[in-house]
């Protein structure tokens, strides 16, 4: 994943509020490549602009913008978000504590 690709993709969605297909699936395998990682991965911090339209902290990691992201034009059916989730992962990775997990999910 190269971070660029993700923020104009990412780009595209705060100018459009929507993502088209190919856009989504890109997305879809860069959330899906985090999960398979299994923490082998050192996330990116995300620019403050995507965190803001993202409703996020500044400082968060790109993966939780691309989450919030997929869960804002794409909603799974049930609970947990991607963005519990990813969080979640990255809490056990030990990228972030578990205090900021409960207040991102208290902004949510």
């Amino acid at each position: 994943m190269r971070s660029s690709d993700v923020c104009s993709v990412v780009d595209e969605w705060i100018a459009n509020n929507r993502l088209a297909r190919r856009k989504k699936a890109f997305l879809e395998t860069v959330y899906s490549q985090f999960q398979e990682s299994g923490g082998l991965c050192s996330p990116d911090i995300a620019g403050s602009i995507y965190c803001e339209e993202a409703n996020l902290p500044s400082g968060s990691f790109t993966i939780q913008v691309v989450a919030a992201v997929l869960d804002h034009v794409d909603p799974l059916p049930e609970p947990p978000s991607r963005l519990v989730e990813v969080t979640e992962q990255l809490v056990e990775d030990g990228h972030i504590e578990r205090e900021e997990a409960e207040e991102l999910y208290e902004m949510q």
